[in-house]
């Protein structure tokens, strides 16, 4: 999940790659959520109930497993809320 973010700050945005990396570190310190057979049926769930992607079934799985309330993504509907998880568009001009 962490490259998407590289990617999209680098790539997307132009910022240089180096504050990408100082961003990564500060990332560090989040909770990381493994990938356990659990967590891809709960995907399989979720891409089947609300149409998703796979790989966005996984990454929201991953959120609603962690406890989270937001999920920052440009993958998903900026405001959407999926089984008590916000979806917050990064990209968004309204941030």
């Amino acid at each position: 999940m962490l490259c998407e973010f590289f990617r999209g700050y680098v790539v997307k945005l132009g910022m240089p790659y180096t504050n990408a990396v100082k961003e990564l570190h500060f990332m560090s310190r989040c909770t990381v959520v493994e990938q356990t057979i659990s967590l891809v049926v709960r995907a399989a769930s979720l891409y089947a109930r609300y149409s998703l992607s796979f790989w966005d079934a996984m990454i929201l799985a991953a959120a609603i497993g962690a406890g989270a309330d937001r999920l920052y993504t440009e993958d998903l509907h900026d405001g959407q809320v999926i089984e008590g998880v916000q979806v917050v568009n990064p990209f968004s001009s309204a941030l």
